[in-house]
């Protein structure tokens, strides 16, 4: 049942909710301004088709680190999976004071192909620059945070145009933008204010060394249970009980440290994938300065070698028992090896927004501590001592991360205001290459890229791939993280109303029709509205196993319907569910599923 009503004396199209209802009707009104369906684009590219360009970033230096302005389309070669490419344009992007120009309309990945009459795409004039700094800090000390703090802080004030635009947002461990996008230096400066790094880093190596030193340093007291070593034993010879004993515990603590791992690494993947997706909007290439210590991508084989490297100073004549020891303790750990798919997700992402990521670890410069014998054990946690696994096994995170997007990675150096210039310098000017692949494509396959020049002397940086996507999977990941991080995700202005009615909340989203983008599809244009609800509880958890509504409509004119129904003001579809038992947080998506343009909206429901 439709029905029309005035709100404000604003005419309205009301669509009482249902599952699925397909709207091709005509519908008579008076006027409104009407928007045109051929003006209107698409703004989330796909990987699907050989008709489609892939754009390559490409920042081009000679030795001494200085940016080569004169690469002719000529001298360059892009191959991928080792087939070389014909460029179907090449461009030089360069930020000149208010004279940049920065692609507008497309971005990193595979977009509709243009008419390739001439070597360069559309361009829009654009003098400002986008800078993002994310403060991961569930992944730094107190020191770290103060020092990448005040590097933010003399970087702002000695290189930063009028005209550029900064970000700064934060892992709590939740997502929180801190300030968006702004010019203004003091409030960049209070924003940096609001951080403070957390007292506990719970996915921290360096704290699980110190759980070792105190399960070994138990042990050499006499402090374990009483432990039987039969399940690890090999014929007749056995570990010491109390050995074995530490072994055990210490593998307990290493179990405890990969399920944190799991769990900060998924949701950090996540928030860069959310983040860089509400980035791509914005023209050019997008800086993403991230400051964090990074996560062990196979933290489970670098636990179990550390549980082993302790265990044999004890014992170093049982190097081989020890090893199976650990290993068996260990075989029951939860495999992260799944941990490469969600970075490899916000990877993807990255490139498809034309998103570098620079990450930079905050710890300075880091020395190994020489083992002491006299010292083991000791107990002093308070300034944990680094291993080389615990300073190199979370930089494979920031390492991979910054490399498959074209960015760098910084490590062991006190000077971090270095790495933030350099990801400065690299905004203002970098070359966009363009070519239709050649390649099979298949969903799920890698394509690598590799780009030679044939001068000799330069020093070539881009994204190395891609992954050819599946468009299904994408829309499910990019749904998901609209719930998790809401506030990303406002591609359209929606109003939504959360009304309570006998046992039921109702909730209306009222929708511009000049928001809409309609798609031809034989003869039709079409375009299909869905409806997701989602309950959370205080703790931030899903409740229940389902979405709390889904509801879908599919409306399919032809042009002169089209026509009627833009004249409407605002289009309203309605969804319902049973109140809940308790105060729940309703998360609300309305997503264009032609276009995967999405819109959120939290609301707190309290039960009468």
């Amino acid at each position: 049942m439709f029905r029309l009503y005035s709100v404000t004396e604003l005419e309205v199209l009301s669509v009482a909710a249902m599952r699925f209802r397909r709207l091709s009707w005509a519908v008579g009104f008076l006027g409104f301004t009407l928007v045109s369906v051929d003006a209107q684009q698409e703004l989330v590219p796909s990987f699907r088709a050989q008709s489609e360009v892939v754009l390559v970033d490409l920042v081009a230096t000679d030795k001494r680190g200085q940016f080569i302005h004169d690469l002719k389309p000529e001298e360059i070669q892009v191959f991928e999976d080792g087939k070389l490419q014909r460029l179907t344009f090449f461009d030089l992007r360069e930020r000149a004071g208010s004279e940049e120009h920065l692609v507008s309309d497309v971005r990193t990945g595979a977009v509709p192909a243009p008419a390739l009459a001439s070597r360069t795409l559309p361009t829009t004039p654009q003098d400002r620059g986008y800078f993002v700094f994310l403060f991961d800090l569930q992944a730094m000390s107190f020191h770290g945070l103060e020092r990448a703090k005040e590097s933010i802080r003399r970087f702002a004030r000695s290189e930063l145009a009028p005209t550029d635009r900064v970000m700064v947002a934060s892992i709590r461990p939740q997502f929180r933008v801190e300030t968006p996008f702004t010019s203004d230096i003091s409030r960049l400066d209070a924003s940096l204010d609001q951080l403070v790094a957390r007292d506990f880093e719970e996915a921290s190596i360096a704290r699980f060394i110190e759980s070792l030193d105190h399960a070994f340093a138990r042990m050499e007291a006499g402090a374990l249970d009483t432990f039987d070593p039969g399940q690890t034993g090999t014929g007749e010879q056995r570990l010491d009980p109390n050995l074995d004993g530490a072994i055990s515990q210490a593998a307990d603590e290493g179990r405890a440290l990969l399920v944190k791992v799991e769990l900060q690494v998924d949701f950090t993947c996540a928030a860069i994938a959310a983040l860089s997706r509400h980035l791509g909007s914005l023209p050019g290439r997008k800086q993403l300065i991230y400051f964090s210590k990074g996560y062990p991508l196979d933290a489970k084989r670098t636990v179990t070698h550390l549980i082993s490297q302790r265990a044999i100073t004890y014992s170093p004549g049982q190097v081989t028992l020890i090893h199976l020891a650990a290993n068996n303790y260990m075989a029951g750990a939860s495999q992260t090896s799944h941990l490469l798919s969600r970075l490899n997700s916000a990877v993807r992402q990255a490139n498809r927004a034309q998103v570098s990521v620079y990450s930079i670890d905050p710890r300075g410069l880091m020395v190994p501590a020489i083992a002491n014998p006299e010292t083991r054990g000791s107990g002093n946690y308070l300034y944990p001592t680094y291993s080389t696994e615990d300073i190199t096994a979370p930089q494979q995170f920031l390492a991979s991360l910054s490399m498959e997007t074209g960015g760098l990675w910084f490590s062991d150096d006190n000077d971090l205001e270095r790495p933030i210039r350099s990801a400065y310098r690299d905004g203002s000017r970098y070359y966009l290459l363009g070519y239709v692949p050649s390649s099979v494509r298949k969903k799920g396959k890698f394509h690598k890229i590799k780009v030679k020049v044939r001068r000799k002397g330069i020093r070539l940086r881009y994204r190395e791939g891609y992954v050819e996507e599946d468009p299904r999977e994408a829309e499910t990941a990019d749904l998901a993280n609209a719930f998790k991080f809401p506030d990303l995700f406002q591609d359209f202005p929606v109003d939504t109303q959360v009304l309570k009615r006998k046992g039921h909340v109702q909730v209306q989203a009222r929708i511009p029709t000049d928001a809409f983008i309609f798609r031809s599809q034989g003869g039709q244009n079409r375009c299909v509205i869905e409806m997701f609800g989602a309950l959370f509880d205080d703790a931030g958890k899903w409740v229940g196993e389902n979405f709390y509504f889904v509801e879908k409509i599919d409306m399919d004119f032809n042009q002169q319907d089209l026509a009627k129904f833009l004249r409407y003001k605002y289009f309203v579809p309605m969804a319902a569910g049973v109140a809940p038992d308790g105060p729940r947080d309703l998360v609300v998506v309305v997503r264009q599923s032609l276009t995967g343009r999405m819109a959120t909206s939290t609301h707190r429901i309290v039960p009468n």
